[in-house]
């Protein structure tokens, strides 16, 4: 396209030569006659002047155009900069979150993961991890998140991990009330939102009220949060309590995670919960 109009100039600029040599040689043997050719010589330059103008201008409009696509690359450039530093910051924000949570678990063994992988099908909840048996990565070690408890790891590799997130339809876990200790199971739904079954009718459970894990069994640690007490239904026939609770992670945004290394068979002692 540039070399186009690059020629389309040149024969622009060359018509309007010829024309100006011709003129200049019709002037020449007429100059003679001043009288006869002072008219000619006025529609002469008028001449000129309307065929250079056009192509003046015309190529100001060029150098504008090319001029303006370069501004535009040139900012298009520094927008996927921008992009980048703010991806950039964003991240070293929230691997800040994850050492200073590193620091917190005290005797927990734990090593950071990054979310690279996803399995979203109906009922089918799992993420893959960037770390495997290489870092002594197995099956049923817990993850947990900054935010509370993940899931666990169903399938190890050299260099990678998959995990079933407690959204899963077949994920259970032991789990109680923070504020007044009452003991149960979480269990999803397949809804968006999981269960706490076996709370026992007379018990007073409380809309926000927060969830946490046992430690009764040897596979979650004691005290982290699974979710959050959304909606209370006691009026059902029965002796437990219909307890609505939405998971405390927030999945779709999960990017990094912490395995739980540590064999430490908390055997019901949730003294850490009470204190978190």
């Amino acid at each position: 396209m540039d070399s186009y109009k690059k020629h389309k100039f040149l024969l622009l600029d060359y018509s309007v030569l010829t024309g100006s040599i011709v003129l200049s040689l019709v002037l020449l043997f007429t100059a003679n006659n001043s009288g006869k050719t002072s008219g000619l010589q006025k529609v002469g330059i008028e001449v000129l002047g309307f065929a250079a103008s056009p192509v003046q201008d015309f190529k100001s409009l060029v150098r504008v155009r090319a001029k303006n696509r370069r501004l535009a690359k040139e900012n298009a450039e520094l927008e996927l900069d921008l992009s980048r530093y703010k991806e950039a910051f964003q991240e070293n924000v929230r691997l800040r979150k994850l050492v200073g949570f590193g620091e917190r678990q005290g005797g927990l063994s734990v090593v950071p993961a990054k979310v690279i992988g996803r399995n979203n099908m109906p009922g089918v909840k799992t993420i893959l991890l960037d770390v495997g048996s290489n870092k002594k990565i197995k099956s049923e070690l817990p993850v947990v998140s900054g935010e509370g408890l993940v899931g666990k790891v169903i399938h190890v590799t050299p260099n990678h991990s998959t995990v079933q997130l407690i959204i899963d339809r077949n994920f259970r876990a032991a789990a109680r009330i923070q504020r007044n200790r009452e003991t149960g199971i979480f269990e999803m739904t397949g809804k968006g939102f999981g269960v706490l079954s076996g709370v026992h009718h007379r018990v007073k459970i409380i809309p926000g009220d927060t969830v946490i894990t046992t430690g009764m069994e040897s596979l979650y640690p004691a005290g982290f949060v699974i979710g959050i007490v959304d909606k209370v239904d006691d009026s059902q026939p029965g002796l437990f309590q219909n307890i609505r609770v939405v998971p405390r992670v927030n999945f779709t945004r999960l990017e990094e995670a912490f395995v739980v290394l540590n064999d430490y068979r908390m055997n019901g002692d949730d003294s850490k919960a009470g204190k978190r």
